[in-house]
């Protein structure tokens, strides 16, 4: 897999990065969430309890998805924002 980061943004209320990430997977379909989640952790040199994958969206007969993560200072703090599902 390899990322190409479009979009970046610290939201100092939430206390929370918010990133759009661009992934291109050319050897198969999409990636599961557990997949992109400790890849994108490697990536961003960032705990994978912290990091939470909100959206990821493929397009038919595409090598490339748009994914929507949003990385917390910690995992409480995720706990008290996020629901729960």
């Amino acid at each position: 897999m390899k990322t190409k980061m479009i979009h970046e943004k610290n939201n100092p209320v939430l206390k929370r990065k918010e990133i759009k990430v661009e992934i291109a997977h050319e050897k198969g379909g999409t990636p599961d969430r557990i997949a992109i989640k400790d890849f994108l952790a490697s990536q961003l040199k960032e705990k994978p309890e912290n990091l939470f994958i909100i959206k990821v969206e493929g397009k038919t007969g595409s090598d490339s998805s748009i994914c929507q993560a949003e990385i917390y200072e910690s995992k409480e703090l995720a706990g008290e924002i996020l629901p729960e599902y």
